[in-house]
């Protein structure tokens, strides 16, 4: 029999016996590096898929509340209120658009929207040879087309009726009937006067004249408004 078989070796100085219940290291098990840290108490493991943050991750700060759920992000672009703004209390109603009346509000107002004196449109009507009048006739069926919101009277309409004088009535009678739907919206007075300057075409040949000046006047009371 061999020795060592008689007289087993003996531990080292300083051996401590495991404790009850030591399971050793399965294979192939490597020993934590130097300085570790075993995980504190009540510690849970990531579950299956977790990504680690990316590098310069900051957490939130105390307190902080995740948004409710169906959250949008606010659009690119977007700008904080400034310091000290007050939301609108609630049942706010935004104010109406400009001149409106009975839920049917009237176009903006932009370049086109200009105040001129009737008389001088006809005088310059008269010495400019009619020039001046094709200007106004321009310029006045934009302000109509946008204190209506829509093309009453197209351009092109509108250059036909300068060579074409049935399509020139019937521009007439779309700016008549368009005025007393601004004037309504407005709360002006106007009344209808293609008939008018039908007549006075017909027996004097100045039905345009008296065209330019009522449109303009009721125009004009529009802006001022």
């Amino acid at each position: 029999m061999d020795q060592n078989d008689q007289f087993p070796q003996q531990p080292p100085p300083g051996y401590q016996p495991p404790p009850p219940g030591f399971q050793p290291p399965p294979p192939g098990y490597q020993p934590p590096p130097p300085g570790f840290q075993p995980p504190p108490p009540g510690f849970q493991p990531p579950p299956p898929g977790y990504q680690p943050p990316p590098p310069g991750f900051q957490p939130p700060p105390p307190g902080f509340q995740p948004p409710p759920p169906g959250f949008q992000p606010p659009p690119p672009g977007f700008q904080p209120p400034p310091p000290g703004f007050q939301p609108p209390p609630p049942g706010f109603q935004p104010p109406p658009p400009p001149y409106s009346q009975n839920g049917a509000p009237i176009g903006g107002l932009n370049e086109n929207a200009k105040i001129r004196g009737p008389v001088a449109c006809i005088l310059l009507s008269l010495v400019t040879c009619g020039i001046y009048f094709l200007y106004w006739t321009w310029v006045t069926n934009k302000q109509i087309n946008d204190l209506l919101g829509r093309d009453e009277v197209s351009s092109g309409m509108l250059i036909l009726g300068w060579f074409c004088f049935p399509v020139t009535w019937y521009n007439w009678y779309k700016w008549d009937k368009s005025m007393i739907e601004i004037s309504q919206r407005a709360n002006i007075i106007y009344s209808a006067n293609f008939i008018l300057w039908i007549i006075l075409t017909v027996v004097g040949g100045i039905g345009n004249l008296f065209m330019i000046f009522q449109l303009q006047e009721a125009l004009n009371d529009v802006y001022k408004r």
